[in-house]
């Protein structure tokens, strides 16, 4: 029998290596207890992943855990094919163990590393990790003398051209 809290680690594990920006580790782990989450409700004639969830006390439910897959896998395929397959596969395997056309409701799970919670994630500090964009980068630009030609191309001085102060 598949011991639930070994499978809550290695999804916790999973967690750990995505939000480290290791997403290819990250989604194989994932993919790995994903085989052990559908053999664990054939082993507890759990119809669906909710049931799953109430079943066991879990530190981040496997229904959650569906929807990040999702994400990751997605965003892993556009970086290499093989996960985009990976990716199109999960899409339609997972949809019959949600049941019911329950949406997945994300509520909070908590991450765990070398066995200690590290911190409790909500759905907007999750995205934070996943999304995270670079700042665009800071261009000096160079003063222009009021006396220089303008950079417009009128030919003018800067001072009698775009440099002139407006008065309202």
């Amino acid at each position: 029998m598949i011991d639930y809290k070994e499978l809550d680690k290695k999804i916790q594990h999973g967690y750990v290596l995505v939000l480290e920006k290791h997403e290819f580790e990250g989604c194989n782990e994932w993919l790995q207890a994903w085989e052990d989450i559908k053999q664990l409700m054939k082993e507890t004639n759990s119809k669906d992943v909710y049931e799953l969830d109430d079943k066991f006390t879990w530190s981040g439910p496997p229904s959650e855990l569906l929807e990040d897959m999702k994400y990751e896998l997605k965003a892993a395929g556009a970086k290499d094919q093989d996960y985009q397959l990976k990716y199109n596969a999960f899409c339609q395997e997972s949809a019959s163990y949600i049941g019911d056309g329950k949406p997945i409701e994300r509520n909070r799970r908590f991450i765990q590393k070398n066995g200690l919670y590290v911190q409790e994630i909500s759905d907007f500090e999750l995205a934070n990790y996943f999304v995270k964009k670079e700042p665009a980068p800071f261009i000096k630009q160079e003063k222009i003398g009021r006396n220089e030609p303008c950079p417009c191309g009128s030919s003018k001085k800067y001072k009698k051209c775009c440099g002139v102060k407006m008065v309202v």
